[in-house]
């Protein structure tokens, strides 16, 4: 007999991660919540009642998960020469400079 191979685990990749976490962040997002409201618990193409996995709330311009990791390394996922290690009243301060209101 045979011996069953296993399958490697796949890399996370950046990208893999962040489309991820977005579709987690999508997926009980108020916006969504509001669309399946409006639906009524229809499709909204063909009528038929739709539940639960079977439903499905789709963006009638398609999400670029690229455009969002380029904007990601770019903002936040940046080198090293462009960080700065604080401890957290250091942090608030530099985006709450004192006098400045910050409801």
């Amino acid at each position: 007999m045979a011996k069953k191979r296993r399958k490697k685990p796949k890399t996370k990749t950046l990208y893999s991660e962040i489309s991820s976490k977005m579709r987690q962040l999508w997926r009980f997002s108020p916006e969504r919540k509001a669309r399946v409201k409006v639906a009524g618990g229809r499709c909204e193409r063909c009528g038929a009642e739709v539940k639960g996995y079977d439903a499905c709330v789709h963006h009638r311009k398609p999400v670029d998960f690229r455009k969002i990791e380029k904007l990601l390394r770019k903002e936040l996922f940046v080198s090293v020469e462009k960080l700065e290690y604080l401890c957290r009243p250091c942090h608030h301060n530099e985006h709450h400079p004192k006098g400045e209101d910050h409801d």
